[in-house]
Parts: structure tokens; C-alpha cells; sequence
């Protein structure tokens, strides 16, 4: 299983150029952690990209103190506006996430 991705709250930008993740998943990273910390447009998963984030961020973010881990929401139908996005999802130790309706 891959490891987890440490980065700090600060200087995520740059721990992100440290790691040895590939160029094209560095950018998608970027996006979801942009998109969480300052509440912007989650990034589009391509095929291609979301193949690397299985195999690379698959063992979570640790952001400063905080853990998380990199989702993906597939629509149910596929429109014109509709599209594979990702969001990063902050992971509670001794929990997994659900849907309402599977409670």
C-alpha cells in the first residue's frame, strides 16, 4: 500500500515538489488542495489521472496535523455538465465515511 503524503499547512506547495509523484498527478494534488483550503472549482479526474492517484495517493494526505484522503465523485449520468472531479475528505482515526442512506 503507498504511504502516506506529509505535508506541511504552510509550505504544501513546495513539500508537494519533494515527493516522487509524477508531474501530471503534482497538478491534480495542487488543485484538491487549493480547492479545500481556499473553496475553488475541485480539479477534473481524467482516466490517466486517476490511474496515478490509485497508485500514489492511495495511503492518504497528511496536511499539517490533518489526514485525508483524496475521493472521487463519478456522476451518475453522463451530461454535457457533468464531470469526474476530486476532493480531498479529512479522515477521523477508527472511522470510515458513508452515505446517510447506508446508515
Amino acid at each position: 500500500m503507498p504511504e502516506t503524503i506529509i505535508l506541511s499547512k504552510t509550505n504544501w506547495w513546495n513539500d508537494i515538489e519533494k515527493t516522487d509523484l509524477p508531474d501530471d498527478l503534482v497538478w491534480i494534488l495542487r488543485a484538491a488542495i487549493m480547492c479545500l483550503l481556499h473553496h475553488q472549482r475541485p480539479a477534473r479526474a481524467t482516466p490517466h489521472i486517476i490511474a496515478l492517484a490509485k497508485k500514489h495517493l492511495s495511503g492518504g494526505i497528511s496536511l499539517g496535523t490533518d489526514e485525508y484522503d483524496l475521493m472521487l465523485y463519478d456522476p451518475d449520468s453522463i451530461k454535457a455538465d457533468s464531470r469526474k472531479f476530486f476532493v480531498l475528505v479529512r479522515k477521523w482515526p477508527g472511522c470510515k465515511l458513508k452515505y446517510l442512506s447506508d446508515c
